[in-house]
């Protein structure tokens, strides 16, 4: 189960990209955060069932990760927004590598060979992603302002809330409860930010221009959270996290049928990722690689 659980929630990563990407052609990135993660909230009430809350110590956890959540997905719908899903998603693995640094600090979760073997490998994917004739001038590229920057600053901010993810799941909270708070929490800042700047029109127009793609992007968001949650009772977060970079092939074979992207000079180093976040999973020595799996 907890393998299917995994699985799904790669698939649902996967689309959310091109779904986000198709979303973001003439509209304010924020308004399709607030959209994206307000739909999610409101699919996840009925499974959470405020009403019957009688627990709030997981705020502690929840309302602190709404405010993280709120401030890397401004940067990553932002990303997703403005550039090539088969460029910029990738990128976002780059959040594995933060998270197991951050697991050995405060999980004291296993940090070995394999792990830092992976993590050269998802940053040399990263920066040979970008355009540039030569590995400088790719990071010089990355570093720059823009949507390689944004989803690096997104992948920071990111393993930070999977920290707090890892406490919550072991709290014993109800997932979708811990979920449907975390999204209402970044809507609603995100809303409220909008409104603060005068820009209130902008947060339905993504719904009333894009209406299905719309749905479907805060149903995928809704549920590879809550699954994800779910997974974190079984995995280490140092695994579940990099686990979740096999949706870089759902990506970029649905971002090649619907948005005519050209995946050939992009497959190696993505294939690099992926590999080096298998490593990042693994963590460990000769004889060990799946050791995990029993």
């Amino acid at each position: 189960m907890a393998w299917l659980t995994m699985g799904l929630r790669v698939s649902f990563v996967g689309i959310e990209r091109v779904l986000l990407r198709l979303l973001g052609d003439d509209t304010h990135p924020l308004a399709t955060s607030v959209l994206f993660f307000g739909t999610g909230a409101l699919l996840l009430l009925p499974l959470a069932r405020p009403w019957t809350w009688s627990d709030w110590s997981y705020l502690r956890w929840a309302l602190p990760n709404g405010v993280l959540y709120a401030l890397a997905y401004a940067f990553y719908v932002s990303a997703l927004s403005t550039g090539e899903v088969s460029v910029i998603a990738p990128l976002g693995s780059t959040v594995s590598v933060f998270v197991i640094v951050f697991a050995f600090l405060v999980y004291a979760e296993p940090l070995g060979w394999g792990k830092c073997l992976g993590a050269l490998f998802v940053t040399g994917g990263a920066v040979t992603l970008q355009p540039g004739r030569n590995l400088r001038q790719s990071l010089v590229s990355l570093l720059q302002p823009g949507p390689g920057r944004a989803m690096l600053i997104y992948a920071l901010l990111t393993s930070v809330t999977r920290i707090l993810d890892k406490g919550a799941s072991a709290s014993g909270v109800s997932p979708a409860t811990y979920a449907c708070t975390v999204f209402a929490t970044v809507a609603g800042l995100q809303a409220l930010w909008l409104l603060a700047q005068g820009l209130g029109r902008e947060i339905l127009q993504p719904l009333q221009r894009q209406p299905v793609i719309a749905l479907c992007a805060g149903v995928c968001n809704a549920f590879s959270f809550l699954l994800l949650i779910e997974a974190l009772h079984v995995f280490p977060v140092s695994i579940a996290e990099p686990l979740t970079a096999f949706s870089l092939l759902v990506s970029a074979g649905v971002a090649a049928v619907f948005l005519g992207e050209r995946l050939a000079p992009r497959i190696l180093p993505t294939l690099g990722i992926i590999a080096g976040t298998w490593l990042l999973a693994i963590g460990v020595g000769p004889g060990q690689a799946f050791s995990f799996l029993r």
